[in-house]
């Protein structure tokens, strides 16, 4: 248990910087979505739309390296800094190539994609975005490695700080300042540039964080070069990459395809960058459920891989899925049983509140990629990570048959089922060959029926809505509570205030 708690403190470390650093981002959500400051939907779904492209970007240019850095640093803890130091060379060399290449070719991709004068200084912003984010991602996960946690956060929180108050400075206090008769100001801000402020922004902490990482990239760090040692270290990382390109296309795929398959005035008066604006809105409000999962992540791949050799590993790793499956139901009854309210506070915009109804299927759909996560173990320890590739791969297939079919059909109802069905199949294919490779005895009874009480709840919280809000706000949180004190007394966890102790 002890160990356990190990994990639940670093996950809740590594959660208070992805919780606060979101919480934070998302508050720019109804500064993006304002009548007055905010974007047009047409804009903010380019926001949108270039943001899923970076996503994409991410994983070429980190190619696997961080969890390969994890698996060969835990077998050789010895020379942990070697292998950093090979890693990080390698890395500066690929990334220097990439951003070089976005810059010079940022005009020929602006005229493809035709988002008007400023594109093309969109994409060279977006470049440089990417090679700061790549230059410290080895050093972040140099910090995880030697579960510097506390760091971690301080260094994420310090970069989210910076890009919402970057956002604030130049989608609010310029505008008022150049309304007030401040003409100085012109030297900076142009309103016509629009949401080229929100890249740059996030230009601006990507490079001020780096600075805080400087110990770790200079001191750390000298130019080291040995394919002997690289070359195991890429085999294992390159079906990361193609894992990681399919993983991106099923949480990615979809705010791309909406934008260019979405048959026109499909709805009435909005254009399919409209759509994405919309959509992108409305599924920004499950944003506690990715975080759970990408707490969980940060915390969890180099759990794993420390706990590999433990003869005991199966049952914990079974005890670490239904623990998380726990709290992510939580999560999931807790949202949408206060949609009304979160909606309220964070997207007031009307025009931005059609795709609502979707949130409660993404939330659920996140969960099972949570589990996705958690079930991926398996070929990570025994070194098949090709398993990974072909299910990744399948899970693109998937998304991209999906969104293909149906949004023509039905619109962005398409993208929300497609990605829940994609994480079901990908999570039964890997569940299916993890029992033979490397058997671990999940709860899943107990994980189906907290899951499917939960999403009974919600519906029966939607059908009985009475027409005072506040009798809604107090019988769903009602709901919601029994719900949390069902799952605790089931797994007899104490629940401080009602124990004995």
């Amino acid at each position: 248990m002890s160990i356990l708690k190990k994990l639940a403190s670093e996950t809740a470390l590594y959660g208070l910087s992805s919780i606060i650093g979101r919480v934070l981002t998302y508050l720019l959500v109804p500064l993006h979505t304002h009548i007055v400051y905010g974007f047009r939907p047409s804009e903010f779904g380019i926001l949108t739309v270039l943001y899923a492209y970076i996503a994409f970007l991410n994983i070429i240019y980190t190619y696997g390296m961080e969890t390969s850095f994890f698996r060969f640093a835990n077998l050789d803890k010895e020379n942990q800094d070697k292998i950093y130091r090979k890693i990080q060379t390698q890395l500066l060399i690929t990334t220097t190539f990439f951003t070089l290449l976005f810059l010079f070719s940022a005009d020929f991709l602006n005229n493809y994609l035709k988002y008007g004068i400023n594109g093309s200084l969109y994409i060279r912003f977006l470049a440089l975005i990417l090679f700061f984010d790549t230059i410290v991602a080895l050093p972040f996960a140099y910090l995880r490695l030697q579960h510097k946690a506390k760091r971690f956060a301080l260094v994420k929180l310090v970069g989210i700080f910076l890009t919402v108050f970057f956002n604030l400075f130049f989608l609010i206090i310029c505008p008022m300042l150049k309304k007030a008769g401040f003409d100085s100001i012109d030297i900076i801000y142009h309103p016509g540039f629009s949401i080229g402020y929100v890249f740059l922004a996030n230009l601006i902490a990507a490079f001020i964080t780096t600075l805080f990482l400087l110990d770790i990239l200079v001191k750390k760090y000298k130019f080291s070069w040995d394919w002997k040692t690289l070359h195991p270290i890429l085999k294992y990382g390159y079906p990361l990459l193609f894992m990681g390109l399919a993983g991106t296309v099923n949480s990615m795929l979809d705010k791309i395809l909406l934008e260019k398959w979405l048959p026109d005035n499909f709805y009435d008066n909005q254009t399919s960058l409209d759509a994405v604006g919309i959509y992108g809105a409305a599924i920004k409000m499950g944003v506690l459920m990715t975080l759970a999962v990408q707490a969980f992540k940060y915390a969890a791949e180099p759990f794993f891989f420390s706990q590999s050799q433990d003869k005991q590993a199966p049952e914990l790793f079974a005890k670490v899925m239904l623990y998380f499956v726990m709290v992510c139901a939580m999560m999931w009854v807790g949202v949408c049983v206060n949609l009304p309210l979160i909606t309220y506070l964070f997207l007031s915009n009307p025009k931005y509140h059609e795709a609502l109804p979707l949130v409660p299927m993404m939330l659920l759909a996140n969960l099972l990629l949570g589990i996705y996560f958690n079930l991926t173990i398996w070929f990570k320890l025994t070194n098949k990570t090709h398993f990974g590739t072909y299910i990744a791969f399948f899970g693109a297939f998937c998304t991209l048959v999906g969104n293909l079919i149906f949004i023509p059909l039905i619109g962005y109802w398409a993208c929300v089922f497609t990605t829940f069905a994609t994480y079901l199949l990908m999570s039964l294919v890997c569940e299916y060959y993890g029992k033979k490779y490397f058997p671990v005895p999940y709860a899943w009874q107990k994980i189906i029926v907290y899951i499917g009480i939960g999403g009974f709840l919600i519906i029966v919280v939607k059908l009985f809505n009475f027409e005072n809000i506040y009798l809604n706000f107090i019988c769903g949180n009602m709901v919601w509570l029994i719900y949390i004190f069902y799952l605790l007394i089931n797994e007899k966890i104490n629940i401080p205030f009602l124990s004995k102790k």
